[in-house]
């Protein structure tokens, strides 16, 4: 996902562009340029995700996956 986000910087200030291919012009992470901390909340998430699903792929047997599914997305 992060490899879709464009990073540059304007006046010094850094801005995100994620283009959507079917409306031109409009980027999904206009918002972001508004609160950065929307951005940094997204990488955050995308860390957490990655490291459930290495976990999951990790896992082996019924009991192992059933935890991790627990544990990601509760009981």
């Amino acid at each position: 996902m992060p490899n879709f986000i464009q990073v540059t910087y304007v006046a010094g200030q850094k801005v995100y562009v994620i283009p959507n291919e079917t409306t031109v012009g409009e980027n999904f992470a206009e918002k972001w340029n508004e609160d950065p901390r929307r951005a940094e909340a997204f990488y955050e998430w995308h860390e957490n995700v990655v490291e459930i699903l290495e976990a999951f792929v990790m896992a082996e047997g019924e009991d192992a996956v059933s935890a991790r599914l627990s544990e990601a997305f509760g009981s």
